[in-house]
């Protein structure tokens, strides 16, 4: 069984292609979400199922004409049945990339508990337990939006981005300004890891987004980074459903 996950984010429309539960090739589209599908199915005529997730704004229309393509095609939203109870008490509300993604971290660690850290253009945290229950989460500013807020809501102080090396203490107003953007990120992540797992002894963390890589040494908890979770979370859900109609 081959499917197609396709993650319409904030900046970026992504995809990846599956054979069964194994991911064989991934990339993005360059230009709008129609025309890319269409072109991966010219070149990949034998996938039978596709689930489209979207943070961004997407025109449902155009996307739908290609549910004739498939055996399972899914618009993803709070209605699309997944493999896991969603305690989300406004389930309406909730990104579908953020319990897509705790449900890849879940059958990667074979149904363990896992918290869930997505370091993208917001720092999202969220925890699925061994019964299979998605519980919810934390949201917070990403590091470059946290960068925008400094100089956009006072009027002195410069935009700066993330660098390597950081700085313990600054020594001029940017490095004063990465060192407490980034520092604070880590220390914030660091604290919530520690605070789970007092009440989850067993947890397994996982780490993705686009910034995933750059707090990945600097923290001091075990984790494992996965810059692909949603994609897994998407393709099991998908199976699910193929299974299930």
């Amino acid at each position: 069984m081959k499917n197609l996950t396709v993650d319409i984010g904030n900046t970026l429309a992504k995809y990846a292609i599956f054979e069964n539960e194994s991911l064989v090739s991934k990339g993005s589209f360059d230009k709008d979400i129609s025309e890319g599908i269409n072109i991966l199915l010219e070149k990949n005529k034998d996938i039978e199922n596709c689930i489209i997730s979207a943070v961004g704004k997407i025109n449902v229309e155009e996307i739908e004409k290609f549910s004739n393509y498939f055996k399972t095609f899914i618009i993803a939203d709070y209605k699309t049945k997944i493999p896991c109870i969603n305690r989300y008490k406004t389930p309406e509300t909730l990104g579908f990339d953020r319990i897509a993604a705790c449900i890849g971290a879940f059958f990667l660690s074979n149904r363990k508990n896992c918290l869930v850290i997505d370091s993208g253009t917001a720092l999202t945290f969220d925890i699925i337990n061994s019964e299979s229950e998605y519980l919810g989460g934390l949201i917070s500013p990403g590091i470059e939006m946290r960068f925008k807020a400094l100089n956009k809501f006072t009027n002195s102080l410069p935009l700066c981005t993330k660098k390597d090396k950081i700085p313990f203490y600054g020594q001029s107003t940017e490095e004063s300004i990465v060192g407490g953007v980034t520092q604070g990120i880590i220390n914030e992540i660091d604290a919530y890891i520690f605070s789970i797992k007092e009440k989850y002894a067993d947890l397994k963390v996982f780490l993705t987004g686009g910034d995933a890589f750059f707090f990945d040494k600097r923290l001091k908890n075990s984790i494992f980074v996965q810059p692909n979770l949603i994609y897994y979370g998407l393709n099991q859900i998908l199976i699910y459903n193929a299974k299930n109609e």
